[in-house]
């Protein structure tokens, strides 16, 4: 496979494993989030899902996709972390009601 495809669908991959996310959803993240930008050095476009899906289908054929997961999982866990699959998740906090210091 060709490197410089897979420097933009290998860490697409990564977010659709860490996310849970289905093609789709991974293709419109990756559009409209800044922190998916940021992940993927902010490229100047994204492969649509079709495309992704080829890409891991072809790492599935090739016996890789799980060689390296495995090896994103070791350096991270030397870094003393552990991530699994489809367990990133986002809290947003909204207030409810504006608090000063001020009673009344």
């Amino acid at each position: 496979m060709c490197s410089r495809e897979s420097r933009i669908h290998n860490p697409l991959l990564i977010l659709q494993q860490w996310h849970g996310l289905i093609y789709y959803e991974l293709e419109i993240q990756a559009i409209d989030r800044s922190s998916f930008q940021n992940f993927l050095c902010y490229p100047e476009s994204i492969p649509d899902r079709s495309t992704i899906w080829r890409f891991r289908e072809r790492l599935i054929k090739c016996s890789k996709e799980e060689v390296i997961w495995n090896k994103l999982q070791n350096k991270i866990a030397m870094r003393g972390l552990i991530i699994k699959r489809d367990v990133c998740k986002e809290c947003y906090i909204y207030p409810t009601r504006s608090w000063s210091s001020k009673a009344g």
